[in-house]
Formats: C-alpha cells, structure tokens, sequence
C-alpha cells in the first residue's frame, strides 16, 4: 500500500513538474508579477486623491492611524514621475547585465520582494520625505522585472511565437493599471494604507512562486570566455544605434508620447476628483474598465496590425502608428472637457483604445532596424530612452502648470488640472506622430538607398570585362 502511494505521489510530483516547466505556465506567472509590478507602481496616483494627500483636514475621516499626507502640486508630480522613472531606469542598465551573467530566478524573486517592501513602507509614510524615498526604492527594485522576464521569454520561445508571447506579457501593462484603478474604490471601506499592504502581502506570497516555477534556462552561448577579445565589433554595433536617424527620431517619438501617457496616469484620477467631483469608488471601477477594454483591445490590435504590415514594408508600421495617436487626440480633448461624466468616460474608452496601439508597433519597428546581434541593445536603449524622457517631465510638467489658486491644498472644484492636461496632452500626440512620420520617411529613403546599392553591385558584377 505503501509502494502504491508513493508511486502515486511520484507520478502526480512528475505531472506538477511538467505543467510547471511549460513554457506557458511560465509566461502566466511572469504575466501575473508583471500586472503586480504594474499595479504597485501605478497606485499611487490613485490613492492621492482618495485621502492619501490632505485635503483640508490633518486627519481622513478621523480613522486612527490613516491620517493624511501634506504636500504640493510640484510634488505630487515629483513623486508620480521622476522620483520613480529616474531611479528605475538607471537601475535597468546594471540590472540587465545581471540578468545576461547571474541567476535570474534569485534575481527577479529579491526584485519582488524589495519593491513588496517598498509598497509596505509606502503604507506606514508619515510625511513627504518618507514617501519619496518608498518611491525611489520602487524604482529601484521594479527594474529587475523586465530584464528577467524579457531574456527569458526569448529562450523558451521561437522567434516565430516571439511577438505574439511579448503582446500577452505587456498585457500586464492594462491589467495591472486597471487593478490599481479598482482598488481606489475600496478606499470607501478601508484605509489608503491597508491598500498598501494589501498590495505588499500579494507581492511576498510571489516570492516563492518565483523560487519553484521560474526556470532557469541554460544559455546557448558563454557569456565570457578566454577567447572573447573581439570588442571591435560591439563597440561598432552601439555605435551604429545612435548614427540611424530613423532608430534615434523613434526614440524621440517614443518619449513624447510617454510624456503624454505618464502625465495620464499620474493625473486622471486627481482629474476626475476635482473636475467631475467623484470619490474613488465612483471613478475608480469605471476608469480601470475603460482602462482594461480599451488599452488592451487597443494593444491587441495593434500588434496585429503590425504583423500584417510587416510582409510589405517596415515604414507601413511608423505610418500606421501616427494615423492611431493622431485619431486619439479628439477622443482625449472631448473625454477633458465634456461636463457630462458618462460621456467623458465613453470618450476616454476611444481615447486608451487609439493610443495604446502604440506599443507592439514600436517595439517591433525598433527590431527591424538592426540586425539579431543589436536588436537586444536596441531595444534597451529604446526603453530607457524613451521612459526617462517622457517620466520625468510628463507629470511634474502637468503639476507645474496647475494654477488652481491653492498649492498645498486642493480645492474642491476648479479648472487647474483640465486646462494643464488639455494644454500638454494634444500638443504631446500631436508631436509624436509628426515624429513617427519622419521615423516612416528616414526608413524608406534608407531601405531605397540599399536597394539602389543592391542593385548597383549586382549590375556592376553582371558587366563583362574586356581581356587584353
């Protein structure tokens, strides 16, 4: 009986194993840390508004132990956008070269569980000081996320499935957002601080998730050996990055459409408790649905998109990605200054939906511009770039233009926040799609150009020789 069901236990042990070393369950747990490490980040802004900054009270609703926090516009945006963005991405370089030479699994489990620990500082801040340094932790310690995530969804995948795996991964983006939207609402019942700890609880509980079931890949190539003294070629291929004017205009375009996207997240629901005077229970259910149907049909789409253009030219895709944002910008300017409530949220359901088709078009236009052996370097500089720019002046732009005659203490109603979003927003999408066209224009000439030298070198090879 005994042999029986041990041999029983063995086999069901065999069968857990099997699903768990399955390329796609690892895919739904890094999805799953990956909506985690969004929400985390994204929170903030949410619980501002739902009496984690003060109002005209030192203390929210007389809880003990809640009371609120005091501090100014400039610094709602300090805290929302660079306190974060900088740290996280100046952590992202040394964390990616970790992620290429150490043990990504210790790596991403200890990247959990310290930004689980910053959220569970955040919790118990007393004063601006204390919260900014949470912030910057967050930063510090969510960069370890993608790095792992990214080097190991490319070995358990083929090329092939590889787009389409990077679209379910970068749902998380969607997901997690419209989580934190969600969890504004339970303010109504709880403390802003124990959605904190709620977060940080779900963030430990990952930990040994990560420890069982991320594996750990063995790498094709060593990372370093005796022989490796060819640094010519890679310091030739960096070099190559910053010389392309189409890879460098789409960097630029990619950080002016993060300044508009990071100045959202970081304002809309201060937008929608001050403008349409709306707790956190009304606006945060609807705003994370919109949220979650918009941003997520919206990234499917254009993914797809995307690879159906990819069959005839790349420069299609820069095209089709200026025609979404610039289809965005009246659905934004009608969900900022429609007074009706509904009709705003209906309008901002179009507004995600148009401009989150940006993501998997840009990722793989910065692909096809180099060859395998840069795209990985591509890539990362396409991110950092592109995050620190649009992170940092995004929010803290959006704050420094609020000019609602009060600065440590928001009023009740006023105009501040619509006009600064209406005022930074369009101009923002307006100017990144100018820059996704010339993106489209440098990519064309520069594919004609080697066509045309293409075809020199074969019609001067095809060209008989006259012997003496």
């Amino acid at each position: 009986m005994k042999v029986c069901d041990q041999g029983r236990i063995g086999r069901a042990f065999i069968k857990c194993r099997s699903i768990t070393n399955n390329p796609t369950f690892c895919l739904l747990l890094l999805l799953f840390i990956y909506i985690l490490n969004q929400a985390d980040r994204q929170v903030l802004p949410v619980l501002i508004p739902a009496g984690l900054r003060c109002r005209n009270t030192s203390d929210y609703r007389g809880q003990p132990g809640c009371a609120c926090i005091t501090f100014t516009n400039l610094q709602q945006g300090l805290l929302t956008g660079p306190a974060f963005v900088l740290t996280y991405t100046l952590a992202g370089v040394p964390l990616s070269w970790l992620a290429d030479r150490g043990s990504r699994r210790y790596l991403l489990a200890g990247g959990v569980a310290v930004w689980s620990a910053m959220v569970l500082l955040s919790a118990s801040a007393t004063d601006f000081s204390s919260l900014l340094v949470a912030r910057m932790g967050l930063g510090i310690s969510e960069a370890s996320c993608n790095p792992v995530a990214y080097v190991l969804l490319s070995e358990l995948f083929s090329p092939k499935s590889r787009a389409t795996v990077f679209g379910v991964y970068h749902l998380g983006i969607y997901l997690g957002s419209a989580i934190s939207y969600t969890l504004g609402g339970l303010t109504r019942d709880l403390c802003w601080r124990e959605v904190f700890r709620l977060l940080a609880f779900a963030g430990f509980t990952c930990v040994p998730a990560v420890l069982l079931w991320v594996p750990q890949p063995t790498r094709k190539q060593p990372v370093n050996t005796n022989n490796s003294t060819d640094t010519t070629p890679i310091n030739h291929n960096t070099r190559q990055l910053f010389i392309s004017a189409p890879y460098m205009t789409l960097c630029l375009a990619a950080s002016v459409q993060n300044l508009a996207g990071y100045a959202i997240g970081a304002w809309l629901p201060t937008f929608y408790s001050r403008e349409h005077h709306l707790t956190p229970a009304q606006f945060g259910t609807v705003v994370g649905g919109t949220l979650l149907v918009g941003g997520c049909v919206g990234s499917i789409l254009g993914g797809a998109f995307a690879d159906r253009l990819s069959r005839h030219y790349s420069w299609y895709k820069a095209y089709f990605l200026a025609g979404s944002q610039l289809t965005g910008v009246p659905f934004l300017v009608f969900t900022l200054t429609a007074e009706d409530t509904g009709t705003s949220f209906l309008h901002l359901t179009f507004t995600f939906l148009c401009t989150s088709m940006w993501i998997p078009p840009a990722t793989a236009l910065a692909q096809d511009l180099f060859p395998a052996d840069m795209r990985a370097r591509a890539s990362a500089v396409f991110i950092a770039v592109s995050t620190i720019l649009g992170g940092i002046i995004g929010p803290t732009l959006v704050g420094f233009l609020i000019t609602d005659g009060s600065n440590t203490a928001p009023p009740t109603s006023g105009h501040g926040v619509r006009h600064a979003l209406l005022t930074v927003l369009p101009l923002c999408y307006i100017s990144s799609s100018c820059l996704i066209i010339t993106t489209g224009v440098f990519l064309k000439w520069q594919t004609d150009r080697k066509e045309t030298l293409h075809l020199g070198k074969h019609l001067l090879a095809a060209t008989p020789t006259c012997s003496a």
